[in-house]
């Protein structure tokens, strides 16, 4: 399939906005296309959606990325991560002399994986893995015909679109993605946070949030936020790559009255949540729209490469 080609299939938005970036970065269409598919197989994130007791709802996360294709050996760091780091930047998207949303990107990638507007949403993606994680991708490029979408081209057609966290939540769970993904949204109003666990083809394997309770076999997060790594939240996590009960622990023992930007920034910037792929930490109010994120470095002896 050509380049063209894939590009009409991505939207009448998204296709032109990379090709503008093709044209002024002078970097070929279909190396920037391979670049906005990156994500739909393969990352290691942290979220969080929290309620303080005063009814204030934050969002975090931490976006780990670049596993592969190579690391430094001189100090153990991943090429792909530290070469990713320099081309990050917030933005404000506006509309109508207003901001409509606001965002973190890296450069030459259209999708939103972390996003927030106020009074509405906020939305952040972690990769999910299964036994057939990358099916739905291939089957989207050797079929012109498929009506399979990108996840973070669905969110960010949420953010722009949509007004309100049960609007948001309703888009995104019966949209078809090609690709398995934890979508985790956050809302300006007490007890809005949410968790979707989705497969790939038009699957919701799972809807977590507050008022539908627990799992009995997950104790450990209390009815006050909900946190997602990259493992369904009603199985242990590996013990390879646990940081979920390490960021469960923080939460529990700062409690909802002492959770605020500063002590939530606290629990991602712990290790092993903040590790060697972590390129950035950010913060959101869905009620407000605030955002901030920060550039994320892991260089101490014993920190975890993932």
């Amino acid at each position: 399939m050509r380049s063209t080609e894939i590009l009409a299939r991505m939207g009448s938005e998204y296709g032109p906005e990379i090709e503008g970036l093709a044209n002024y970065t002078e970097i070929e269409v279909a190396r920037l296309i391979i670049i906005n598919n990156a994500y739909e197989l393969m990352g290691l994130c942290t979220s969080i959606v929290a309620q303080n007791t005063d009814g204030t709802m934050l969002h975090g996360r931490n976006l780990d990325f670049g596993l592969y294709p190579g690391i430094n050996w001189t100090d153990f760091q991943w090429e792909l991560t530290e070469a990713l780091r320099p081309t990050l930047f917030n933005a404000r998207m506006n509309k109508g002399g207003a901001v409509l949303y606001s965002a973190v990107f890296f450069g030459g990638y259209v999708g939103v994986l972390t996003g927030v507007r106020a009074n509405a949403m906020s939305i952040t993606v972690d990769s999910r893995y299964d036994s057939n994680y990358d099916k739905y991708l291939l089957d989207w490029y050797s079929h012109p015909d498929s009506t399979l979408q990108f996840l973070t081209l669905t969110t960010r057609n949420a953010i722009e679109n949509l007004n309100s966290f049960d609007a948001a939540v309703n888009f995104i769970m019966t949209t078809p993605l090609m690709c398995p993904a934890y979508v985790i949204v956050g809302g300006p109003n007490p007890t809005q946070r949410a968790v979707l666990t989705m497969g790939p083809n038009n699957t919701l394997e799972n809807y977590w949030d507050i008022p539908h309770g627990l799992p009995a076999n997950d104790t450990k997060q209390v009815p006050w936020y909900v946190l997602e790594t990259n493992y369904d939240h009603w199985e242990e996590p590996p013990k390879f790559d646990d940081r979920r009960y390490p960021a469960e622990d923080c939460m529990n023992e700062i409690g909802p009255q002492n959770i605020t930007i500063p002590t939530l920034f606290n629990v991602l910037n712990g290790k092993p949540n903040r590790n060697r792929l972590t390129t950035y930490t950010c913060l959101m109010l869905p009620a407000t729209g605030h955002l901030e994120s920060y550039y994320q470095y892991c260089t101490d002896p014993d920190c975890s490469p993932w």
